[in-house]
Parts: C-alpha cells; sequence; structure tokens
C-alpha cells in the first residue's frame, strides 16, 4: 500500500446555513439585545426559572430567534423563543406559556440530579446510583 499524498490544506468552510455567531436583532425592535435579554429573564423569574442575560443570543438563520440558557437548580436546557414573541408588545403574555412548559421539562431532571448529588456526597444507600 502506498502512501496517499495530500494536497494544500483547504480552509475550513462552515456548515450549511453555518453559525454566525452572536448577530443582532432586527433594527426595528428598539430595544436591542440589552431589552429582549431583560425580558426573557423576567418572564424566567416569573415561572420560576433562573436566566443569566449572558447567554441570550440572537439568531436570524433559520428563523429570527432569542436562544438562552435557562436552569432549575441543577438543570439546564438551551432554548430558542421566537424572536416576535420577544420583541413583540404583548411580550409578557407571549412568553408565560412556553417558560411554564420548560419548567415542566426541566422538573423532570431535578429528582434526578438530588439523588446523584446525594451519591457524590458518600451516603452508602445512594451509591447504587452511580453503578451501570
Amino acid at each position: 500500500m502506498s502512501p496517499r499524498v495530500l494536497g494544500p490544506a483547504r480552509p475550513e468552510t462552515p456548515p450549511a446555513g453555518g453559525d454566525r455567531g452572536p448577530q443582532q436583532p432586527r433594527s426595528e425592535f428598539r430595544g436591542g439585545l440589552a431589552e429582549a435579554a431583560r425580558r426573557l429573564q423576567e418572564a424566567a423569574r416569573r415561572a420560576g426559572l433562573v436566566l443569566d442575560p449572558r447567554t441570550v443570543t440572537y439568531r436570524a438563520e433559520p428563523f429570527a430567534c432569542y436562544e438562552y440558557v435557562l436552569r432549575l437548580q441543577q438543570a439546564h436546557t438551551l432554548i430558542a423563543m421566537p424572536a416576535a414573541w420577544v420583541e413583540s408588545e404583548t411580550w409578557e403574555e407571549q412568553m408565560r406559556e412556553p417558560m411554564a412548559r420548560a419548567r415542566q421539562y426541566l422538573e423532570q431532571f431535578v429528582p434526578v440530579q438530588e439523588r446523584v448529588d446525594l451519591a457524590a456526597r458518600g451516603l452508602p444507600r445512594f451509591q447504587q446510583v452511580l453503578k451501570p
């Protein structure tokens, strides 16, 4: 088997619809990213969730949305909320239901995390949690 000769290195090309990094919200939304983060944080707080405003980013593709990380105790998830909901005048009503559903989703993982935390503290009856 002869060694394969490779040609010159090609530059990395982003995937189709690639990640262009954080973008700014549409120009017609006067509040900008800071206002969107404030609205998302307030909606999360009302649902009993924690949102770090530093995690909020705007994505124009494949659809205009805000991505952010929600936390409930140790459980967390990345969520994309349509920009139209965040930027509307009725944002509080628009985001109430999705935030409640996100809380229900995260609540599934809290008991698992609590068991893992107890096992990590060395309590013998919870050691089996870490076994495959």
